[in-house]
């Protein structure tokens, strides 16, 4: 008998890319490396980045992603920047998962008009 898998995410996840700067120490050295990516889909709990260079599981990051929310564009022309650390949790050809922790900031950005 087969059995059905089961979805076990705790978030509706959401196909949408939304650009992320993404902060990170690579293993052995003290510095901080920073990326920018697009995530491929997102939820509450985390997001799926597109890469080429995907990091390891367990790397701690710090993500800093722009999101362009349709009501306050029209109310006062600005974009939402979230600010949340994390943890890859999955590492594979197409990209990296990452797991929201549960802290974050959230605030709007005005809009340079250039």
């Amino acid at each position: 008998m087969k059995e059905i898998m089961e979805d076990k995410r705790a978030y509706e996840r959401f196909d949408l890319e939304v650009p992320a700067n993404i902060e990170f120490a690579r293993s052995g050295q003290g510095e901080m490396d920073l990326v920018s990516l697009k995530t491929i889909n997102i939820s509450a709990g985390g997001a799926f980045f597109r890469t080429d260079d995907p990091l390891p599981p367990g790397t701690r990051v710090k993500l800093d992603l722009t999101l362009s929310i349709e009501k306050l564009k029209e109310l006062l022309d600005s974009h939402c920047r979230i600010k949340v650390e994390g943890e890859v949790i999955r590492s594979e050809d197409l990209g990296i998962a990452i797991k929201f922790d549960d802290n974050y900031e959230i605030m709007p950005v005005k809009r340079s008009l250039h």
